[in-house]
């Protein structure tokens, strides 16, 4: 049977006035814990959010998608109050069967229903949203499709889990050959670091077809990656030419919000000027090496002691630059990233049979919700 979705969901506006409620961020991957996300230190105060609970919905517009959040668990938490919430009629739907077809319909809905603002830029229609119509099986059906959906869903995150857990393998690998080191150095006295970098000639980075340069931004980097590989975008030559290039090889670190995080560049192509590169590294340290030791307790202590910032945190180059890291032998270095680069094969094998279950989770969103 067909609904709207306004005969599914009533708006309410609850407000956190004494800040009880965890704040969370919602997005891509819907509700998580904004401490889980961000690494700056939050506000205690959460008195002007809106509480959500149980079998509530809560939109708001990211950059290329609606938020779409739906609780299904007894956890209260709270969300800006830029947000609309909704109460879910679970008389007539099941919340985690509209999250789903939220989801499957996101793209259509962004691109019908998001509208430009004078002053804001983009918001949701949200009386052309709530008037689009979904249809809705019975309740059996509905739970039909959850458990089969989720039983993927849960074969995903079993493999996302193990990948995890060879993370932490390398990460323990790491303190075992290097915690005990004594020696440290400036890395700014083994390495350059600057905001941006300088600029280089970009004519080996234009492409066959002159489509453009890549155009590397921190919110289209996958948070779990070592190499950055591909880019979302491109960047004209013009727009190069008032950038900064970077080759491949160089190390593109996060200056902000999840600030100190590192990257290594897998490709050559063009970074906005807000990343801080280091580069002319490889006389000192094995690339995996140290990436390894940037993302080690040490030296994130010492970003998160020296960055400037309240509320929002920042690194600059020069706080970079007087970090003090492990050095030792090439030969040691060596060893540590051969055995990074077994695991990593380990780590492939996880990530295809990731994408093999989500070829098959796609398939199965066409056949319930296209």
């Amino acid at each position: 049977m067909n609904y709207k979705l306004n005969e599914l969901l009533t708006p309410y506006k609850e407000i956190n006035r004494d800040s009880l409620f965890e704040p969370v961020a919602i997005g891509k991957y819907g509700i998580r814990k904004r401490s889980e996300i961000y690494k700056k230190e939050l506000s205690n105060d959460y008195s002007k959010n809106k509480v959500i609970r149980k079998n509530t919905l809560s939109i708001g517009l990211g950059s290329n998608q609606i938020d779409v959040g739906v609780l299904t668990t007894d956890e209260i938490y709270s969300v800006s109050p830029a947000y609309n919430t909704f109460k879910i009629d679970i008389q007539k739907v099941c919340a985690k069967y509209l999250e789903l077809s939220m989801k499957y319909n996101n793209s259509y809905f962004f691109k019908k229903h998001s509208i430009a603002t004078a002053r804001q830029g983009k918001k949701v229609d949200m009386v052309g949203l709530l008037g689009e119509s979904i249809n809705i099986p019975n309740i059996d059906n509905q739970l039909d499709v959850i458990k089969k959906v989720t039983s993927i869903e849960d074969k995903i995150q079993k493999e996302k889990e193990q990948l995890n857990y060879f993370n932490e393998l390398i990460k323990s690998r790491f303190n075992e050959m290097f915690s005990n080191y004594k020696v440290i150095t400036r890395l700014g006295d083994l390495a350059n670091i600057c905001r941006g970098a300088s600029p280089r000639p970009i004519s080996s980075f234009i492409t066959k077809d002159d489509s453009g340069i890549n155009w590397i931004k921190i919110g289209d980097v996958d948070t779990n990656a070592i190499y950055i590989t591909k880019t979302e975008e491109k960047i004209t030559k013009e727009g190069a030419n008032k950038s900064r290039m970077v080759y491949k090889g160089d190390f593109i670190l996060s200056n902000s919000m999840s600030f100190g995080r590192p990257y290594i560049l897998g490709i050559n192509g063009c970074v906005h000027d807000g990343w801080l590169i280091i580069s002319n590294y490889q006389k000192h340290f094995e690339p995996l090496f140290l990436y390894y030791s940037l993302r080690s307790d040490d030296v994130q202590s010492q970003f998160e002691h020296d960055a400037s910032g309240t509320t929002v945190k920042n690194l600059n180059s020069d706080i970079v630059k007087n970090t003090f890291v492990i050095t030792s032998p090439l030969k040691e270095q060596k060893e540590f990233s051969s055995f990074v680069e077994h695991i990593d094969k380990l780590k492939f094998n996880c990530q295809q049979r990731i994408k093999l279950y989500q070829e098959l989770l796609d398939k199965k969103m066409d056949e319930y919700f296209g």
